[in-house]
């Protein structure tokens, strides 16, 4: 009977914000269930970008982003990257290093992964997953992944795992970790001065998007359906990042009894619904008739939805100052 090793992962799936958070928060949960309200934290911003679409139109692109590096530091410890020559040698180390309880993340290519992901078969996209097991009979590795439903456990070909790290183009094809103890997290729960900075940064970054119109394309763009797949996902990045403000909002109300952010949380409701009515819109008109002209409408209330947000974390901040977490 060949060997099995496989270590239990919690995934996390209350929102999705990006892959990197949502291996994140899974970890977080795994050490144990009491940090779930780091997993809450407004430790975000929105940063602008810019591309070309095939009609020669340079496009502005908002997006959300994490600020987490320094919570995977102390949530992962002693990194050891790895970069090997020989892929069947490879299979062997990942297995030595998951019976030594190792986290092991390893780079992949999500065109040759998980087939019911948006980018298999689609886009050629690296991205790092976790490996947290192996079944010698089934060869099979056991990954934490998104599929187009949820983060979970998938068992993989050991060859289908192969050829998605071989095919990545990071500078390493893995990186070996030990998780940390529980009592290494305390010192990071939520607290007054870290939400109140996290938000003043929120609302230096949505001053700029006030007045700017977003993934404005030409008709031809839109027709040819060009980039509809990551301007939805974008916004459901934003959209999703609402959803954990209410459940931050909600989590102060009921567990630190700061009743005052009451009114925060009602315009947070009211941006998140704002935001699903634009994700669902947005996504049906990509094809239709006029799309140049919905797509102008659609920034107008996107526009509104940041001044609005920036109105939140004004709410916010002073329902904070004057509570204690």
């Amino acid at each position: 009977m060949g060997e099995i090793v496989r270590r239990e992962i919690t995934p996390f799936n209350e929102f999705w914000i990006n892959c990197e958070s949502t291996m994140l928060h899974s970890l977080l949960i795994t050490v144990d269930e009491k940090y779930y309200p780091l997993t809450l934290n407004n430790c975000y911003t929105y940063e602008q970008l810019h591309f070309s679409a095939p009609s020669g139109k340079s496009i502005n692109e908002v997006r959300v982003k994490t600020e987490i590096q320094d919570m995977f530091d102390v949530v992962l410890k002693n990194r050891k990257p790895v970069k090997w020559v020989d892929y069947e040698g490879a299979k062997a180390d990942i297995k030595k290093y998951l019976r030594e309880g190792k986290i092991v993340l390893v780079g992949v290519d999500l065109y040759y992964w998980i087939p019911k992901n948006m980018c298999y078969g689609k886009h050629h996209v690296d991205h790092y997953a976790i490996i947290n097991g192996f079944d010698e009979d089934k060869d099979v590795f056991f990954a934490m992944d998104t599929d187009n439903v949820k983060y979970q456990e998938f068992e993989v070909p050991m060859e289908h795992v192969m050829d998605a790290i071989s095919h990545c183009d990071f500078r390493y094809d893995a990186y070996i970790y030990e998780l940390c103890e529980k009592e290494e997290l305390e010192p990071y729960m939520l607290n007054r001065k870290e939400l109140i900075r996290n938000a003043k940064r929120i609302k230096r970054s949505l001053r700029p998007l006030r007045k700017k119109y977003f993934w404005l394309m030409e008709d031809e763009d839109y027709e040819a359906g060009f980039y509809r797949d990551m301007c939805v996902m974008y916004i459901l990045q934003i959209n999703c990042r609402m959803k954990a403000n209410q459940l931050l909002i909600d989590y102060l109300i009921n567990k630190e009894g700061i009743v005052r952010l009451q009114s925060a949380y009602e315009k947070c409701s009211l941006l998140e619904r704002g935001w699903t009515s634009v994700r669902n819109r947005l996504s049906k008109a990509y094809f239709s008739e006029a799309c140049v002209t919905k797509m102008l409408g659609f920034g107008e209330e996107m526009m509104q939805l940041f001044i609005d947000e920036m109105d939140m974390w004004k709410l916010f901040i002073n329902a904070i100052k004057n509570a204690d977490i």
